[in-house]
């Protein structure tokens, strides 16, 4: 049950920082470089829990 907390808390966690780049990305006008970085976040965290598991 704790691996399925943790799991979904870093996928939130990545998930809400992807947001705050995508916005930072709107207002300077490179969302793909801040869309990347939020995707490869994802990644990070899906890789990290998988390999923990």
């Amino acid at each position: 049950m704790a691996v399925v907390f943790s799991y979904g808390l870093i996928l939130a966690i990545s998930i809400f920082i992807g947001f705050v780049f995508t916005i930072i990305g709107l207002f300077l006008g490179h969302i793909i470089l801040f869309d990347s970085i939020f995707l490869a976040a994802i990644r990070y965290g899906m890789c990290t829990q998988q390999s923990a598991s």
